[in-house]
């Protein structure tokens, strides 16, 4: 058995583990890093896969791809790293395909569907972003609804508000593609503080300015780690070496792997997803609040799917290539390359995922393909290249592309995921507070976790601005101030509207009891006189609630979220 020395082991070698060690390193170039990979390659949650294109053999992203000009985060990693992006393709009509079997296409981003449906969809999801102001991505059990709300599964909450099928359907499209789970896996609460985290569902599945798949890297996210690596130095870096155990005592840790090799450091920062870091023996073992969030975090089931074309057959029909579906393909994407390799990219997650998993390669490639058809025409048969990464038989992933909090999770406090135990920190992006499960939410973790440690080993090497990420009760508290404010004025708006429909039946009531008789005469007068102008006046106010929805939703279904 060997063993070796340093001041920092970082568990975890995908974009996380990496920033984590890259801050280290950079803020103070005398700390000796070394990262342990349990695969035999970098990237976690991100991977490339070569494919045939017009331009030849390409590497295109066959884990996470889409990156926002509002995550400030990987963006300002993007540019040090010298990595460049390029927008999303969004010209020309989308495509959805609902149960009923209709093909709706549409300019903008509004489908159109049927003015009862939209109104619907529109109150769910104002419903929704209402709901979701009042978790707080810092603390999610600081929310008042916190235990009604995480003991209720999404599904529950979506039967319970939508009286037409459309809403939910879209939103388990939108769920099987963001989170790899059907709505009824997923706690309510979960769901809430995920979209807070991102400041909305809007942010989240846009292509448009500041949404969540605006743009691309040039040449793949893949490279984030490539050249994160080449900062870190390879020296540093042990491929093949799965973590058994962590062991910790007053003044070091020692960390053994599967092969039987001690790192003996003075901290450690974790970076795995949940599920991994809970199959890890510590020593002593972890509060038991943290090992019941870890446990309650699985990965979501998904498989991503890349298809390459001569031609960019959709781009040429009018259509940009977005479209969602009810079916096997829940949400497919341009995935053009920057150098215009054109390619669709699709995704299987949640429940078509596992109906699906146990189909051979060939059978499920012919059901992709025809999902292609029924949204792009038959122009889509007609292909280059066809590969599919299923995230389940990725080892030490076994899923993605975020672990979903089970019903019940988060009323344990969230804050468990990256509070620091004694020697040992937690990066990751399930433990980010700013769109978290994203990349953004990677870098984010691991710069917090980073400067964790550099405040007990270097405290010189911290600066104001990273030490504002490191006390989350002080974010909390500023949080708690601003929703004691906001339920102030919700209390005085209710108030407010309370005295005044209050005053109008009083009043209503005594005109009544005065001048019944001459009142009923009036109102029977007017609706034979005045029935047209309420039928008018009906049409008229049925036309603006249209309008005013397609107003609302625009941004809501422009879709390819997969993180």
């Amino acid at each position: 058995m060997g063993s070796c020395n340093c001041d920092v082991v970082v568990i975890g070698a995908g974009i996380s583990g990496l920033t984590a060690a890259y801050q280290l390193m950079k803020k103070d170039p005398s700390l000796s890093v070394t990262i342990l990979e349990a695969k035999d390659r970098i990237g976690g949650r991100t991977k490339s896969g070569e494919v045939m294109t017009v331009n030849g053999r390409e590497k295109f992203d066959t884990g996470g791809q889409w990156v926002s000009s509002c995550q400030s985060h990987v963006m300002s990693l993007l540019a040090e790293l010298g990595l460049e992006t390029y927008l999303q393709n969004t010209v020309g009509d989308n495509v959805m395909m609902l149960s009923d079997g209709r093909r709706l296409q549409y300019p903008g981003l509004i489908p159109p569907l049927p003015v009862h449906q939209l109104i619907d969809v529109h109150l769910f999801i104002n419903k929704l972003e209402s709901m979701r102001t009042q978790v707080p991505a810092i603390d999610a059990t600081l929310c008042p609804h916190a235990r009604e709300w995480d003991a209720m599964t999404l599904q529950q909450f979506i039967d319970g508000q939508n009286w037409f099928a459309a809403a939910g359907e879209i939103i388990t499209a939108i769920c099987r593609t963001v989170f790899g789970a059907d709505p009824a896996h997923m706690s309510l609460l979960y769901m809430l503080h995920y979209l807070n985290a991102a400041g909305g569902l809007d942010p989240i599945v846009s292509t448009t300015y500041g949404g969540g798949q605006e743009t691309k890297v040039k040449g793949g996210a893949w490279q984030i780690c490539e050249r994160l690596i080449e900062r870190i130095g390879e020296e540093n870096l042990r491929l093949s070496s799965p973590v058994q155990s962590v062991e910790q005592d007053e003044t070091n840790a020692c960390v053994r792997t599967v092969g039987g090799l001690e790192y003996k450091c003075r901290y450690v920062i974790i970076s795995t997803p949940p599920k991994q870091t809970a199959s890890i023996d510590f020593t002593p073992a972890l509060p038991r609040e943290k090992t019941h969030m870890l446990r309650r975090m699985i990965p979501g089931q998904i498989s991503k799917v890349l298809v390459t074309y001569k031609e960019a057959f959709w781009r040429e029909a009018g259509l940009s290539g977005s479209g969602l579906t009810s079916g096997l393909l829940s949400i497919v994407e341009d995935g053009c390359s920057n150098i215009c390799s054109p390619a669709l990219v699709g995704f299987i997650g949640g429940g078509e995922h596992q109906a699906t998993s146990l189909q051979d390669s060939d059978s499920r490639r012919s059901a992709v393909l025809s999902s292609l058809c029924d949204l792009f025409g038959d122009a889509a048969l007609d292909y280059l290249d066809y590969t599919e990464l299923d995230w389940m038989d990725e080892k030490y992933n076994e899923g993605g592309p975020v672990s979903v909090g089970l019903p019940g999770m988060l009323t344990n406090n969230v804050v468990q995921l990256r509070t620091p135990f004694r020697r040992v920190h937690f990066a990751g992006t399930e433990s980010a507070t700013m769109w978290c499960g994203f990349m953004n939410g990677a870098v984010q973790a691991g710069q917090r976790a980073a400067n964790e440690v550099l405040f007990e080993v270097r405290p010189q090497a911290v600066s104001t601005v990273d030490l504002d990420h490191l006390d989350p009760g002080t974010t909390t508290r500023a949080w708690q101030c601003e929703f004691d404010a906001q339920r102030q004025r919700r209390y005085i708006s209710i108030r407010n509207w309370t005295i005044g429909i209050g005053s109008v039946c009083v009043a209503v009531v005594i005109i009544r009891r005065v001048y019944s008789e001459q009142l009923h005469l009036s109102l029977l007068s007017g609706v034979m006189v005045g029935g047209g102008s309420l039928l008018s006046m009906a049409t008229d106010w049925a036309a603006c609630m249209r309008k005013k929805s397609l107003s609302i939703l625009d941004g809501y279904y422009t879709h390819g979220c997969y993180n």
